[in-house]
Parts: structure tokens; C-alpha cells; sequence
């Protein structure tokens, strides 16, 4: 009978037995020291958290055999931060979905919205529990992001780039370089330009704040190495 922990999958059970070959035995199971009706095979499957343990006996003795503490995998949840930044929980994998259907390369516990519309995540647990996220509707991504051009006079240059990307503005800005994975890859306050020394060839995210914080602008820039 194994120990330790356990983790429940969503929707599944986890299997438990007695490892013997001797006969005439017999076997009661626990869970939370309390005895579980019809529990009397060597073998059960936990459905429910709960410490398990199962006693074992024959005609002679009674044995106390402690077997593993079941506890459920979390179920992940999607939270937003405006105007475009989706995240979770920390697991071992993640899948994001958009209107139900993949998002390829999008295997970070953060993702950047790009369309209003249904977003989920799919994750892995330490444990192996795979699980997907309820629905979360985006519907305003827009709200907050102002066109640079139009509106602050502030200029990215060059695109693509090699080394450095400049940002000249007529006050301080901070930004922030994000992967197209999801990954939070930089950042700065009161930049000037931004050394892309250790970014590989690639398409790249860069998000520039006011110093009160505010979004002013989302943007794509390439780097060639």
C-alpha cells in the first residue's frame, strides 16, 4: 500500500490496493479513521480527499496498513488584468484557447489578448491532473490602449531591429518587453531605448506606461540576429 500524498484528478479516483498473495484474509478501508461501508476488498478507489488507511486481518491478527493522503488538484481559473493581460495559477504546462479552439505557442501561465472574445486555459499539474478553466469573456480590450502616434508623440524605433530599440518621448515612459508566448521577458522605468542583446531573432510584445502607470501603447516589433 503506498503513502504520502495524492492528488485527485478532477473527475477521476485514485486506485489503492494491498500488495499480498496470502488467502483468507480479509479488509476493511478508512478514510479519516472512520470505516467506509462496503469497503472490504483488498483494492479501493478514492473519489474524495481524505487520509486512507485499511485494516487488514485473518483468523490470528488484525494488521494497520496506513495508506496515502488524497487531496484534490486545483481547478484552474482565469484571471484579467486590463486591457489585454490574461493569467493563471502556477502549473507544470498550459494550453490558452480562444473561442475554443488552440492558441499555437501559447503555453505560458500569462497570454496576451489580442481579440475581444472566449478565452480558456488547459493545465497540467506537479501531480498529472489535466484540467481546463471555465470561459473567460474578453470584451473590451481596446479600453485604455491609446494610438502613440495620435496621441502622446512618442516614437519606437527601429523595426525591425538588431541590437537596440529606441523610445523617444517628450516625458519619461516605462515599458515592458513581453514574448509572444506570454513570458514577461524585461522591463524599465524612464526609458530611453532598450538593448536587445538577449533576445533571439523573433516577433516580441513591447508595452509602453506613463509614469502614472497608464497603458499609452501595444505594439509589435521584430528582432533580426
Amino acid at each position: 500500500l503506498s503513502t504520502g500524498t495524492q492528488g485527485l484528478c478532477h473527475g477521476a479516483s485514485v486506485y489503492m490496493h494491498v500488495m499480498t498473495s496470502a488467502s483468507g484474509l480479509s479488509y476493511q478501508w478508512y478514510d479519516n479513521a472512520s470505516a467506509i461501508a462496503g469497503a472490504t476488498s483488498y483494492n479501493y478507489f478514492a473519489s474524495t480527499s481524505g487520509s486512507y488507511g485499511v485494516e487488514v486481518a485473518n483468523s490470528v491478527c488484525t494488521e494497520w496498513l496506513t495508506g496515502p493522503v488524497v487531496t484534490p488538484s486545483s481547478t484552474p481559473s482565469v484571471s484579467f488584468t486590463a486591457p489585454d493581460i490574461l493569467y493563471t495559477g502556477s502549473y507544470l504546462t498550459y494550453q490558452w484557447m480562444f473561442n475554443g479552439a488552440l492558441i499555437p505557442g501559447a503555453n505560458s501561465s500569462v497570454y496576451l489578448a489580442t481579440h475581444n472574445g472566449s478565452y480558456n486555459v488547459i493545465v497540467t499539474d506537479g501531480g498529472g491532473c489535466t484540467d481546463t478553466s471555465a470561459n473567460f469573456v474578453v470584451n473590451d480590450i481596446s479600453n485604455g490602449v491609446k494610438s502613440i502616434s495620435s496621441n502622446s508623440n512618442v516614437s519606437i524605433y527601429p523595426n525591425p531591429a538588431t541590437t537596440t530599440l529606441h523610445i523617444d518621448a517628450p516625458f519619461d515612459v516605462n515599458v515592458e518587453i513581453w514574448g509572444m508566448d506570454g513570458k514577461l521577458l524585461m522591463g524599465g522605468a524612464a526609458v530611453k531605448e532598450v538593448s536587445l542583446e538577449g533576445l533571439s531573432s523573433g516577433v516580441y510584445m513591447i508595452r509602453v506606461f506613463d509614469a502614472q502607470g497608464v497603458l499609452i501603447q501595444t505594439d509589435k516589433f521584430t528582432v533580426i540576429k
